[in-house]
C-alpha cells in the first residue's frame, strides 16, 4: 500500500481508499491500461512524423543528386561521343548478325552436315575460300563444304579430299578423311589463321608446309588437267574398252587417260594411261643416280574387297603393279596372290601417289630430232651424265653424253643429231 495526498484537503491517505477519511472527498482510481495505450499512441505519432520528415528530405537529396549527375554528363561527355558508342554497339550487333547470316547461308549453299556442333559449323564456315601458303605462293588450299583441294599452280596439278572432324585434348582438327597416305593432313583453324599438321592416327606433328593465309572467299576448286569430267563421253568414243566392263569402270578408264606424276618426287616417276595400257617411267637421273627405266603393260580390272583395281597383265615379275583411282588421285599397289598391299618406293619408303598433269596419253618416247632440252630430259633418256658445250659467234652447241656410248647434239637448244 502507498500513501497519496487527497486532492481536496491535501492530507495523506491510502491509495486503496475510495474517499478521504478526513474530508470525505471521493477518490477515483487511475486506469493504468488506458494511460499506457495513450502513451503508446503518442509515441507512435511522434515516430511517424519523424519518418515522414526524413523520407521527404532523402527524396529531395536524391533528386538533387540526379540532376547534378545529368548536368555533369552533359557538360563532360559530348553528344557525338555518346552517339558514337551507341553506333559501335549497333555495328557490333550487325557484325554478329552478318556472321550468323553468312554461316546460315553457307549451311544452305554448302550443305554443312547437321551433326556438327555450332563451333564446328563456324570453323567450316570460316574456312570456305582460297588460302595461300605463307612461304610458297604457288601452293593453295581451297575449302569447299566438307572438302579441300590442295593445288600447286606452278606445277599445274591438284588433288581433293573429304574432311572430317577429330578432337584432340585441347581443340578440334579437320582431317583428310579419305587420304591414301599413312599420315593425313590435319588443319587447325583459329582466329582466322590456318596451320597444317601431320596426323598418324594418334599424334599430331608440324607439317613442312606450315601456315596459310586466306586470299579469297571464292571456294571454287581450281581446274587442272585432271578435271576432265565434261570430256568423258568424248573420250569414251575414242577408246577400245572390253565389253565386259561396267559403265562405272568405263568412266574410270576414260578419266585415267593421260599422264600422271608421282607427288613430291621432282617429276622422276610418271604413269601414262593409254586405252587399256599403262606406261611406267622412272627417270633415275632426276635423283642423280640410276638409269631411266620404262615398260608398257596391258591392263585388266579386278574388283577386290569392293574396289576396282587396274592391274598389269602378263608382268613377268613375281608381283604385278595395281592402281587404285580414288578422289582424283592414283595410288600404286602390289598385287599379290592373296590381295593387294601398298607399293613402297625405295626413295623415301612412302607410298606412290600420282596426280594427273596432262590429258596427253602419248607414251613417253626416246629422244627425237627437233626436241628441246626439256623434252629430252622428259624422254626415256632423261638427264645426261655429262655435257660438253661449244660457243661460237653464231651458235651454242652442246653434246649430251649418256652411258652406253650414246650422245645427243644440240644447236641453239634444239636436237640436231642423235648417236647410239
Amino acid at each position: 500500500m502507498a500513501l497519496i495526498n487527497c486532492p481536496e484537503c491535501n492530507k495523506e491517505i491510502s491509495d486503496k481508499t475510495r474517499k478521504c477519511p478526513h474530508c470525505g472527498y471521493p477518490i477515483k482510481k487511475v486506469n493504468i491500461v488506458v494511460i499506457s495505450i495513450t502513451i503508446l499512441i503518442f509515441i507512435l505519432i511522434i515516430l511517424s512524423a519523424i519518418y515522414i520528415s526524413t523520407n521527404a528530405k532523402n527524396k529531395a537529396d536524391s533528386v538533387s543528386s540526379e540532376n547534378k549527375i545529368e548536368t555533369d554528363i552533359k557538360s563532360e561527355t559530348p553528344t557525338s561521343s555518346i552517339n558514337g558508342k551507341v553506333d559501335s554497339v549497333n555495328k557490333n550487333n550487325q557484325n554478329i548478325d552478318n556472321t550468323n547470316e553468312k554461316m546460315n547461308s553457307n549451311e544452305d549453299e554448302f550443305n554443312i552436315p547437321d551433326n556438327l556442333t555450332k563451333d564446328e559449323k563456324e570453323i567450316v564456315s570460316g574456312l570456305q575460300g582460297t588460302w595461300q601458303n605463307d612461304s610458297n605462293a604457288d601452293e593453295k588450299l581451297v575449302f569447299r563444304n566438307m572438302g579441300v583441294q590442295y593445288a600447286n599452280t606452278d606445277k599445274g596439278y591438284g588433288y581433293k579430299s573429304e574432311l572430317t572432324f577429330i578432337k584432340s585434348k585441347y581443340t578440334d582438327y579437320l582431317i583428310q578423311a579419305n587420304s591414301a597416305k599413312k599420315e593425313n593432313n590435319a588443319y587447325l583453324y583459329n582466329n582466322d589463321k590456318l596451320n597444317i599438321y601431320n596426323y598418324d592416327g594418334k599424334e599430331f606433328s608440324p607439317h613442312f608446309n606450315g601456315s596459310y593465309t586466306k586470299i579469297s572467299d571464292s571456294n571454287e576448286f581450281l581446274s587442272f588437267g585432271s578435271d576432265i569430267a565434261s570430256d568423258v563421253n568424248t573420250i569414251l568414243e575414242t577408246l577400245n574398252l572390253p565389253e565386259n566392263l561396267t559403265d562405272k569402270q568405263k568412266v574410270m578408264m576414260a578419266e585415267l587417260q593421260g599422264t600422271w606424276q608421282a607427288q613430291n618426287y621432282n617429276e622422276a616417276v610418271k604413269l601414262v594411261f593409254n586405252n587399256m595400257q599403262v606406261q611406267y617411267f622412272y627417270n633415275g637421273s632426276k635423283f642423280g643416280y640410276g638409269a631411266a627405266e620404262e615398260y608398257v603393260y596391258d591392263l585388266k580390272i579386278e574388283t577386290i574387297e569392293g574396289k576396282d583395281y587396274i592391274i598389269e597383265k602378263d608382268n613377268p615379275n613375281v608381283t604385278e603393279n595395281a592402281f587404285l583411282y580414288e578422289d582424283s588421285s592414283v595410288i600404286m599397289y602390289n598385287h599379290m596372290s592373296y590381295g593387294v598391299i601398298p607399293f613402297i618406293n625405295n626413295i623415301d619408303y612412302s607410298e606412290w601417289i600420282f596426280t594427273k598433269i596432262s590429258n596427253d596419253s602419248s607414251f613417253i618416247s626416246n629422244p627425237k630430232i627437233g626436241m628441246t632440252k626439256d623434252e629430252v630430259q622428259n624422254s626415256l633418256w632423261g638427264l645426261p651424265q655429262d655435257i660438253n658445250k661449244t660457243t661460237t659467234v653464231n651458235s651454242v652447241s652442246e653434246q649430251w653424253v649418256y652411258d652406253g656410248n650414246r650422245y645427243i647434239y644440240f644447236d641453239n637448244g634444239i636436237v640436231t643429231a642423235i648417236q647410239e
